[in-house]
């Protein structure tokens, strides 16, 4: 975070750069290995009906790895938000982390105990609405009740 200050300033470039890198590294690392961990069965199978790779790709390798991409996207989100809460308190003008540090400056523990509750249930509801589009997504991997 204070190389990216250094590097973009305290607009929002420098928060869009530091979310994005915190979030592209658990989405290329689950992507990579639901990719390379496709059953070679499943492969083998289309294979031997006549399917091209293209077919393969997103008939075969895509819908196996989708529930590990999935959930590399769902850290990614919790990382997202954990970062862009850490650069605000670092340094911002606005948002949950500037409120949170200008009640700690102040003294005003209610501010602080606010503003960590709004961050708590920002992130609780972000998680529980990518849960429910996983479902509806990848419906095979949804637990049953």
């Amino acid at each position: 975070i204070p190389l990216t200050i250094l590097w973009f300033g305290i607009d929002l470039s420098a928060k869009v750069f530091i979310v994005f890198v915190a979030a592209v590294v658990p989405c290329v690392l689950n992507s990579y290995q639901a990719i390379k961990n496709v059953p070679p069965d499943l492969m083998n199978a289309g294979r031997s009906l006549g399917a091209k790779n293209t077919t393969l790709l997103f008939e075969v390798v895509i819908p196996s790895g989708l529930p590990v991409i999935l959930g590399g996207m769902r850290i990614a989100l919790g990382t997202a938000w954990a970062t862009i809460v850490a650069a605000e308190l670092v340094v911002s003008l606005a948002g949950f982390g500037f409120l949170i540090m200008n009640g700690y400056r102040n003294l005003e523990s209610n501010i602080v105990f606010c503003g960590m509750l709004a961050v708590s249930m920002v992130g609780f509801l972000m998680n529980m609405a990518f849960v429910r589009i996983s479902r509806r997504v990848v419906p095979w991997t949804a637990e049953k009740k």
